[in-house]
């Protein structure tokens, strides 16, 4: 209940013992993935982005891993999102979140979903 806003970076509901992902809170929630992660597969942000209820914002990156999408164009773009998002949960500024499904798309780097 404390919790207005979430970012889940190269994460997912991943199993572990003595936990379940049984109740989702409808919590604004922004996942960002790389579809080349090793580490955590982007199985994990994809199914997770599915069994939220919502609002969850989705970005995908297509050519990164684990660790790169931190950096470069990509690290930029993660930032833009994450401002963003915390902008529209948390000051109730949607404009720059509004605009991100057309920057992300434009810049070739990632996909953007919503619900």
């Amino acid at each position: 209940d404390r919790i207005d806003a979430a970012i889940s970076v190269s994460g997912g509901g991943l199993p572990y013992e003595g936990g379940d992902y049984d109740t989702m809170p409808d919590t604004p929630l922004l996942l960002m993935h790389g579809a080349q992660d090793p580490l955590v597969p982007v199985a994990a942000g994809d199914a997770t982005f599915e069994n939220q209820p919502g609002p969850v914002t989705y970005v995908r990156f297509t050519e990164a891993d684990h660790n790169n999408l931190f950096w470069g164009e990509d690290g930029e773009l993660l930032d833009t999102a994450a401002l963003a998002f915390l902008d529209a949960s948390l000051r109730d500024s949607p404009s720059g979140l509004s605009a991100l499904r057309t920057e992300v798309e434009s810049s070739g780097r990632a996909t953007f979903d919503s619900k």
